[in-house]
């Protein structure tokens, strides 16, 4: 049975054991063959992006780069923030094909994920300029994910501050956050239970 918040621990996910089985398969047809030390080259771009975007954003690098970790593999990426268009190469790996063979289904994964998230939420906040747009996602994810979507909201340019995990994005936030309808209901009395909310203003940075 898989616990709820049981995710791949990061010793799991350094030793590449979250890949498709294809890429095992793949591995050792190429050891039986003697091609797992030759060299090769593996360049990542998208050959067409959805409906009405004509480019996209790149992130995902620095987890790139630890998935990578200390193989014989060099990268040469475009930069995270970086815009790029359909055909458009955004990063070459190079390498011995039984390395790569192994990275293909995490590093495709990670830059699928963030460059797809960093673009729409990114279509959001041009679209709001000058008006703020405030992330609320959390009470619609899986805990566990919670900290790679505010990664990518706070570098689409929404605001994160509403939860302390924003402190692991920047260390510098200030968290604050609005009153609920929750204390409102159990208290019966919604006066006294804002000026009680209203009280946290300096210290819990309550606002209204």
């Amino acid at each position: 049975q898989i616990a709820m918040l049981q995710t791949p621990t990061p010793v799991e996910l350094a030793s590449l054991a979250v890949s498709d089985h294809c890429n095992v398969l793949s591995l050792e047809t190429l050891n039986r063959l003697g091609l797992g030390q030759v060299e090769i080259t593996v360049e990542a771009h998208v050959r067409q992006l959805p409906p009405g975007l004509s480019e996209a954003i790149f992130f995902g690098l620095e987890d790139v780069l630890e998935l990578v970790g200390d193989r014989s593999v060099t990268i040469e990426s475009i930069p995270d923030g970086a815009s790029f268009r359909e055909n458009e190469p955004v990063m070459n790996l190079i390498g011995s094909a039984a390395d790569i063979a192994m990275l293909r289904t995490p590093l495709t994964g990670v830059m699928s994920f963030y460059a797809s998230l960093v673009t729409a939420m990114a279509r959001y906040t041009e679209a709001a300029f000058p008006v703020p747009v405030h992330f609320f996602g959390l009470r619609k994810l899986h805990p566990s994910h919670a900290l790679q979507y505010l990664l990518a909201a706070h570098v689409a340019g929404m605001e994160i501050d509403a939860t302390a995990l924003a402190l692991k994005v920047d260390p510098e936030m200030q968290i604050s956050d609005c009153q609920e309808h929750f204390t409102n209901m159990i208290s019966g009395d919604v006066l006294s239970s804002w000026s009680a909310f209203l009280d946290l203003r300096e210290t819990h940075g309550a606002i209204h």
